[in-house]
């Protein structure tokens, strides 16, 4: 079932964009190539809104494209994400995201998508890892740093 802000997950819970365009890069990054209509439906998305979606992650060079041989869209297969440089805030919103985005997902979808964020997590600054680990408590008591370059 849709609503006005997002499709909602097998539970019942609203979804976020965000939430969904990981998933989408999850789905094109692994796996075969999708149709527009399979993608859409993966993500409970009309097709107009899945070509958005596509669209925005261009803007962010993530180098997604039509395979005309394979029929379907995928990611370049060299493509691997930078060292993220985010702040306590941006990390701890990432992650209750991907979270929502665990518990909304089909059992198979929320293996991979934890395990990519298992894969960003990995490369935070440890500090951030630990903000991450406390919480908002750790954000709102301002143990944390607020921006970190390494």
């Amino acid at each position: 079932m849709k609503t006005a802000t997002g499709a909602a997950g097998p539970e019942g819970r609203k979804r976020t964009k965000l939430s969904r365009l990981l998933e989408l890069i999850v789905l094109l990054h692994a796996g075969p190539a999708h149709s527009a209509e399979s993608l859409a439906s993966k993500l409970g998305v009309s097709r107009r809104t899945l070509y958005r979606y596509l669209s925005t992650l261009s803007e962010a060079s993530v180098p997604c494209y039509y395979d005309d041989v394979l029929r379907g869209y995928r990611v370049r297969a060299d493509f691997l994400f930078s060292t993220p440089r985010l702040t306590p805030e941006e990390a701890l919103a990432l992650h209750e995201e991907v979270e929502r985005a665990v518990r909304s997902a089909p059992a198979e979808r929320a293996r991979d998508v934890a395990l990519a964020w298992s894969k960003v997590e990995a490369q935070l600054h440890p500090t951030i890892r630990t903000v991450l680990h406390r919480g908002r408590r750790a954000l709102s008591n301002g143990d944390a740093v607020r921006h970190l370059d390494g």
